[in-house]
């Protein structure tokens, strides 16, 4: 289950690995199974944040755009944005229709087109109200973290400041609104405090998200580039 806190920007992305072939049920009796190849695998309402039953506020997105994945390659789907409304809190069980496009490729069956539609649920996300004594500015500082960013916004260069009380991993990631993922850092916590700095000057202006992976925990924050 991932969270969602109302008024704070969210950042979220499934990679898609898809096989480059299967054994399915076969469509044809006395076959019980075929060897297939998989031409491709589609989600039909990715781009339908209310078919999803995602929280108002939030958008989904594809990498492909189509959000039609080929046999044997990864993509990636994401949800993005920030839930506004308190009333909007709760539990969302995300439910994606999906179709798998298939080629038979043994028995008398070979070369015949087979395909299977269904529905996947890829997370849940609950969406909660800030702690009433957590103080969120802007995308300088997410709830329940020691993370400050600075300067955001910013033309080039991105400072990330993590304060922390043991050592362990540190993984950060930033994505566009597109849900790509534009930089990845991974640290060995040695000391109280870390600084990690990310150069975005060959990336165009616009709003980016991070995500920092840190003691079993995810916090995110927004950015803005200003160019």
């Amino acid at each position: 289950m991932d969270t969602v806190f109302v008024g704070v920007p969210y950042s979220e992305k499934v990679t898609i690995f898809v096989l480059a072939d299967t054994t399915v049920v076969a469509p044809v009796v006395p076959y019980p199974t075929a060897n297939a190849r998989i031409d491709s695998v589609k989600i039909t309402n990715w781009n339908n944040p209310s078919s999803l039953n995602l929280p108002s506020g939030l958008q989904s997105e594809c990498n492909p755009a189509g959000c039609v994945f080929p046999g044997n390659s990864l993509g990636c789907i994401a949800v993005t944005g920030t839930v506004t409304n308190v009333e909007d809190t709760g539990s969302y069980l995300i439910s994606a229709s999906i179709v798998y496009y298939f080629t038979i490729t043994n028995t008398v069956l070979s070369g015949y087109n087979y395909n299977v539609s269904g529905i996947i649920h890829p997370f849940t996300i609950e969406v909660k109200q800030a702690a009433e004594d957590s103080t969120i500015t802007g995308a300088e500082k997410m709830m329940l973290s020691n993370i400050a960013v600075y300067p955001n916004p910013s033309n080039n260069i991105f400072h990330f400041k993590i304060e922390h009380d043991n050592t362990g991993q540190l993984l950060l990631q930033v994505f566009n609104a597109q849900g790509v993922e534009v930089f990845q850092q991974q640290e060995v916590n040695t000391v109280n405090n870390s600084t990690i700095v990310w150069n975005a000057s060959e990336l165009p202006s616009g709003i980016y998200f991070y995500v920092l992976h840190r003691d079993n925990k995810i916090e995110r924050g927004k950015l803005l580039i200003n160019k």
